[in-house]
């Protein structure tokens, strides 16, 4: 599988995990990872979720929506919120103010 195949698998559990909200994914060269962006219908910043080129590069793209509810990646998002980033990597989940 490739590394857009396990993006995507990214972008669908992230649609799954928060109906209603629209994920725009973009390449960070600076952190060697890709952002998803979630907003709500009227544009409004729902949350920012990092995941590792490691993470994307190591898990397949049909194992990725099992690892991260294991992970429990929605629930770490939601409590989150919108000013905080939440950073996916190989060793697990953590949060990084903004």
């Amino acid at each position: 599988m490739s590394e857009a195949d396990a993006v995507r698998a990214v972008t669908t559990h992230l649609q799954q995990a928060f109906p209603g909200s629209s994920v725009q994914d973009a390449e960070d060269d600076d952190r060697h990872a890709y952002s998803f962006r979630l907003t709500d219908a009227s544009g409004g910043p729902v949350a920012l979720v990092t995941v590792s080129d490691e993470f994307l590069e190591d898990v397949a793209a049909q194992e990725i929506d099992r690892r991260l509810a294991t992970m429990r990646l929605a629930d770490v998002v939601r409590a989150a919120g919108p000013t905080t980033r939440v950073i996916v990597a190989t060793t697990g989940v953590r949060t990084e103010a903004r």
